[in-house]
């Protein structure tokens, strides 16, 4: 498992090691990045919306719903994370980034998606 940390975030800005993202992010829990995430549904996360990251079998799935937390997080996703077993965190952005960076000292098994503007 590769430990990744957050190195900083602002309103539409994330660094992730030393690589810089100017949109949404998705965090594997193997350290593979997928940057430009676009969802189906704009601001509302559904399950589909991160199917490879769920089937990647997170211990945790961390959920940053951007600065001011806009992002609606669909009660099916965290239905179907309870269902595998996924501890989920639903956070603003900014508090979403520390829980990430714990967990992943911690060497849980993390995966996140970030949304990085409201």
């Amino acid at each position: 498992m590769m430990k990744l940390r957050i190195e900083n975030y602002s309103f539409g800005r994330m660094t992730i090691g030393d690589k810089k993202f100017t949109s949404d992010v998705l965090i594997y829990p193997d350290g593979r990045i997928h940057g430009n995430w676009r969802r189906q549904r704009g601001h509302n996360l559904v399950p589909e919306d991160i199917i490879s990251l769920l089937e990647s079998a997170p211990q945790r799935l961390i959920i940053g719903t951007g600065n001011s937390g806009l992002m609606a997080v669909s009660p099916s996703v965290m239905e179907r994370c309870h269902r595998i077993g996924t501890e989920v965190k639903v956070l603003s952005t900014g508090t979403a980034v520390k829980h990430f960076n714990e967990a992943a000292e911690g060497n849980v098994r993390v995966a996140a998606c970030f949304h990085l503007t409201c």
